[in-house]
């Protein structure tokens, strides 16, 4: 199933062979989701007057499990699920909440700021076991663990006084490498995940841009997606030597894999389309709700 989101507050499920849809009961701006590992929750942020509210459902029956509010009204720049699924992520500006799902243990708060000022919140990606958060903010990446303590901490190289901003984050499934989206300039930087050095830069755009939104890596490791929001454009790199192995303009909002390791996406006409990469021939293109 691929769920997606349309104007008029509505969120559906739809099946990858038949274009047959249901609606999730919410209501939501259409703005920030997450589904998690086994498909069993979905997260969505409501945007209202006077607060956010960022809710899970059942992805199946569309019930409200969990819901968690701010009255201060901040906007939410991501949401995540552990792997293991028991544990939900979400950011409000310079703060990220990891909140548990399995007990009643509290939600741990961290913030992220330099030298007494807030750093806005890109993204975030949980490690391949659920043991640490890696969040990245204005040009300072922090890894965390569950609890909140700081793991390790580093910031993007500023060669010719190019300040880096972080907007996106994935770790890779052998808990090795991380990815970071960028602006200024737009590149895709992929840091070892324990030291935090610059393993390879990935290069394909406009220096000047709105940056790269989205980066995921395939279920093997062995094919990275980077999205940027400028151009519309979706790129699927090797990590291991910087070769473009698929490139399409034209996508509307972000990238993922399938578990077989097909690239999914959503188009500007409102179709859904999967890409088989070891041939680069589209496999299905699936309508959906306007």
């Amino acid at each position: 199933m691929i769920w997606t989101m349309h104007s008029g507050f509505h969120v559906y499920r739809n099946s990858l062979t038949e274009p047959v849809e249901e609606r999730l009961p919410s209501m939501t701006e259409g703005g920030r989701s997450a589904l998690s590992a086994s498909g069993r929750w979905i997260a969505l942020v409501d945007h209202w007057l006077a607060s956010v509210d960022v809710s899970v459902f059942d992805a199946q029956t569309g019930e409200r499990v969990y819901g968690f509010s701010d009255n201060g009204g901040h906007h939410v720049s991501c949401v995540e699920f552990s792997p293991d699924e028991q544990m939900l992520f979400q950011a409000r500006a310079n703060r990220g909440y990891i909140h548990n799902l399995a007990g009643s243990a509290e939600t741990v708060r961290i913030e992220m700021t330099r030298a007494g000022v807030g750093l806005h919140i890109g993204g975030a990606a949980w490690s391949p076991d659920s043991g640490s958060i890696a969040i990245v903010a204005g040009s300072r990446i922090v890894v965390y663990d569950t609890a909140g303590t700081e793991l390790r901490s580093w910031d993007f190289p500023n060669e010719n006084n190019a300040q880096r901003r972080g907007l996106s984050i994935a770790w890779s499934p052998d808990g090795q490498w991380l990815a970071c989206g960028c602006a200024n300039p737009q590149e895709v930087v992929l840091f070892d995940a324990e030291t935090g050095d610059v393993l390879k830069r990935l290069s394909d755009f406009p220096e000047i841009g709105n940056g790269i939104y989205s980066v995921a890596w395939s279920p093997g490791g062995e094919r990275l997606a980077s999205w940027s929001n400028d151009t519309r454009r979706v790129i699927v790199w090797e990590p291991a030597t910087g070769e473009i192995l698929f490139d399409r303009h034209g996508v509307a909002n972000g990238v993922g894999f399938a578990d077989d390791g097909t690239l999914v996406a959503s188009v500007l006409d409102g179709r859904v389309i999967r890409v088989d990469l070891t041939r680069g021939e589209i496999l299905d293109e699936t309508p959906t709700t306007a």
